[in-house]
């Protein structure tokens, strides 16, 4: 073409930025808070109870978990799982799970039925009922998801991340552990 300079176009590779990262913080001994009211609950979908794993060390908390009471229409008497976060320095080291024990020991205490998750779970939070297995308790799996499930333990077992989200109707739990369903 006559009259037309071509364009020169000459590819730069920029740099990836990442966040840095805290360094990970060894944790020598833990302490959970009293169960406290979440004043953050505007819409009811963000637990109306929580409470925190705090490092004795350094009183710094840990993660905290976030839950709801049984409603008058529930089958089960379960206290629901609606949020649990851990701290980015403090991942990797098995707080999830012991957040989640606590919550089993509280709702035996009250005399529930059992603890639930919430109708959407996140990747992370999966993997912490997995281990919850792992460690014997017998999880239920809402049967709407048993396809999802089966893919994640191939991928997980493989050692690869599973990215996705599981989820089932809004008022139901997506994993669930009952009381009466457990080994003495």
């Amino acid at each position: 073409m006559e009259g037309h300079n071509p364009i020169k176009i000459t590819l730069v590779k920029d740099p990836i930025f990442r966040e840095k990262h805290e360094p990970k913080v060894e944790v020598k001994e833990t302490v959970f808070s009293e169960e406290q009211e979440n004043t953050n609950n505007k819409d009811g979908e963000k637990g109306e109870k929580f409470f925190s794993l705090i490092n004795k060390d350094n009183q710094e908390i840990i993660g905290n978990l976030f839950y709801d009471y049984p409603k008058e229409d529930n089958k089960n008497r379960i206290l629901k799982i609606r949020f649990a976060g851990i701290e980015d320095k403090y991942r990797g080291q098995a707080f999830a799970i012991k957040m989640y024990e606590k919550l089993i020991e509280d709702a035996a205490a009250k005399n529930l039925d059992g603890i639930g998750s919430d109708s959407a779970v996140s990747s992370p939070a999966v993997v912490v009922w997995k281990k919850l297995i792992d460690k014997g308790y017998k999880v239920d799996i809402n049967p709407s998801i048993e396809e999802k499930w089966k893919n994640f333990l191939d991928i997980y077992n493989e050692g690869k991340m599973f990215k996705d989200m599981f989820g089932v109707n809004n008022k139901e739990s997506a994993f669930k552990i009952l009381f009466n369903d457990q080994e003495k």
